[in-house]
C-alpha cells in the first residue's frame, strides 16, 4: 500500500509543480509514507512535518534550517560566491522577486571531489569546506552541506560533485557566465524572496553637509564636492583666505586654512573651481588678486596638497 500511495503522489505532484518542487516534494512524500505512514495519511500537517528532524539538530520544524533549501554562501563566508572546495554545479531562476527588477538567478555551489564516481561522490571523497547541518550552527539559517543533488548546467566537464555546500544569488544573468553554466533553464519562483542581509550592499555612509558659518555666509558662493567619503566645502573669506571644511564619518568636523598651508597670497572673492582628475587628485582653482590662476591639488598618492601658480 505504501509503495502505491507514493507512486500516485509522485504522479500527481509532477502534473502540478515545477521541476524543482516536484523533486523535493515527491522525495519528501515518499519518505514520509515510508517512515511515518499512519501519521502522514491520518493526521493533518505536511509531509515534511511528518519526518522533520532538522538535519539532526534540535531546531523547531518551522525554522529555516528545516525548510528544505540550502543557505546562501555569504551567510557563512561573507562573500556571495562559491567558496574554496566547491564549484558552481547548477542553477535556476525565480521571477517576481522584490530584490530584482526582473529575474533572480541562483547557483548551487556543490563540493568538489578528490575521489569517487557517479553524479554525487561519497562524503569521504568530498572537498566540502563544512559538514552537514544548520549553517553556522544556527536554526535561523538554512542547512548547508546536506543536499545530494545537482541540476547539472554548470561546469559540465566535471561528472562528479559532492553535496550542495551553499548557494549564490544575483539579479544579473552574467553570474551564470562566471559560473561556467549552460543556458538550460530550471525555475523555482517560490525562492524569489529568500534573503539574508549579506545579499544587500551596505547602505552608503551618510555624507554630512557643512553648514556655512558666519564668515562663509559673507562669501558668494562657496563650492562643494564629494571626495573621499565626505563632502568638502571650499570658500574664500573676507580677508581673501581660502578655506577647506569637511565632516568625517565619525562626526568630527575639520577645517584647513589652505592659504597659510600653501603660502598663498590673498585670493579674490570668487567661487573656487573644483574638479577630480582621472588619477583621483582633487583640484581647486582660484585667482589671486593679481589675476594669477592658482591650481591647487590634493595629491592622492603623496597624501598632501601641492600647487601650481601662474596659469
Amino acid at each position: 500500500m505504501t509503495a502505491r500511495l507514493a507512486d500516485r503522489a509522485a504522479r500527481f505532484l509532477g502534473r502540478h509543480t515545477s521541476r524543482r518542487s516536484f523533486i523535493a516534494r515527491t522525495a519528501v512524500v515518499s519518505t514520509a509514507l515510508a517512515v511515518a505512514p499512519t501519521d502522514f495519511v491520518l493526521r493533518p500537517g505536511s509531509a515534511y512535518g511528518a519526518i522533520c528532524n532538522c538535519q539532526g539538530s534540535s531546531c523547531d520544524c518551522g525554522s529555516l534550517c528545516c525548510d528544505g533549501y540550502t543557505e546562501f554562501c555569504c551567510t557563512i563566508t561573507g562573500v556571495n560566491g562559491c567558496p574554496p572546495g566547491t564549484i558552481a554545479a547548477g542553477w535556476w531562476k525565480a521571477d517576481g522577486s522584490q530584490y530584482c527588477n526582473g529575474s533572480r538567478y541562483y547557483i548551487d555551489c556543490n563540493a568538489t571531489c578528490h575521489c569517487g564516481t557517479g553524479r554525487i561522490c561519497p562524503d569521504n571523497c568530498s572537498d566540502s569546506p563544512w559538514g552537514c547541518g544548520c549553517a553556522n550552527g544556527d536554526c535561523n539559517n538554512r542547512k548547508a552541506g546536506c543536499t545530494a543533488f545537482r541540476y547539472g548546467q554548470c561546469n559540465q566537464q566535471l561528472a562528479t560533485v559532492g553535496r550542495i555546500a551553499c548557494r549564490v544569488v544575483s539579479c544579473d544573468p552574467a553570474v551564470l557566465v562566471l559560473g561556467n553554466c549552460s543556458a538550460t533553464v530550471a525555475v523555482d519562483d517560490s525562492t524569489a524572496n529568500h534573503n539574508k542581509p549579506c545579499l544587500q550592499p551596505p547602505a552608503p555612509t551618510p555624507i554630512a553637509v557643512v553648514s556655512p558659518d558666519e564668515e562663509e555666509d559673507t562669501m558668494i558662493p562657496a563650492a562643494r564636492i564629494p571626495y573621499g567619503e565626505a563632502l568638502h566645502t571650499f570658500y574664500v573669506s573676507k580677508a581673501g583666505v581660502l578655506w577647506q571644511k569637511w565632516d568625517t564619518a565619525d562626526g568630527a568636523s575639520h577645517e584647513v586654512d589652505l592659504t597659510r598651508t600653501l603660502g598663498l597670497g590673498p585670493v579674490v572673492v570668487d567661487k573656487p573651481l573644483l574638479a577630480i582628475t582621472p588619477d583621483g587628485d582633487l583640484v581647486v582653482g582660484v585667482f589671486g588678486t593679481d589675476g594669477t590662476f592658482n591650481d591647487i591639488r590634493w595629491d592622492v598618492q603623496a597624501g598632501r596638497w601641492t600647487q601650481q601658480v601662474g596659469h
